[in-house]
């Protein structure tokens, strides 16, 4: 996870976000947003948007060790930003949050992290898409694509709270 976790005084939680696996067998609880209880720690719930992200370094190498079995490597998508906790114009709280695939998303904290919309801003790569660096002003989320040398590299997209279209 980059970033700090948005702390939800009104759910008393907290929100993180977790990166691909390392081993097998695939948990449900990587590439996802999870709500903590903040009092005792606890998971309340967890919203994962990519499963069978299970990625090692070097697994492309001939003889690889510790690596997925078949054709079951990941594509290394784990979230680059910290979730922002944020207040829609028409007052509906959502959590949005980038990922390495360039994919920006949208969920619902009262109902156990629910995507409520995904908007696409760059091609992504486990190099790419976005890494840091997403920010809101309460109307539009602006979500920074970085591609390497792909056309949308260095491009910044707002989009609408509300709606997850471009602004």
């Amino acid at each position: 996870m980059w970033g700090a976790p948005a702390v939800d005084a009104n759910r008393h939680a907290i929100y993180a976000a977790t990166g691909n696996m390392y081993t097998e067998p695939q948990q449900g609880s990587s590439d996802a947003v999870i709500a903590f209880d903040l009092d005792n720690g606890k998971v309340l719930w967890t919203s994962q948007v990519t499963p069978k992200d299970v990625f090692v370094v070097g697994c492309n190498q001939p003889s690889p060790a510790n690596c997925p079995v078949g054709d079951d490597l990941g594509p290394d998508f784990d979230f680059g930003n910290a979730p922002i906790l944020v207040t829609t114009p028409r007052g509906r709280d959502l959590i949005v949050i980038g990922q390495k695939p360039g994919v920006g998303w949208a969920h619902d904290p009262d109902n156990k992290g629910t995507v409520v919309w995904q908007y696409r801003a760059g091609q992504g790569s486990a190099l790419g898409g976005m890494e840091f660096g997403s920010a809101t002003d309460g109307v539009n989320v602006c979500f920074p694509v970085n591609d390497g040398i792909q056309p949308t590299a260095g491009e910044i997209h707002a989009v609408r709270l509300d709606t997850g279209e471009t602004a």
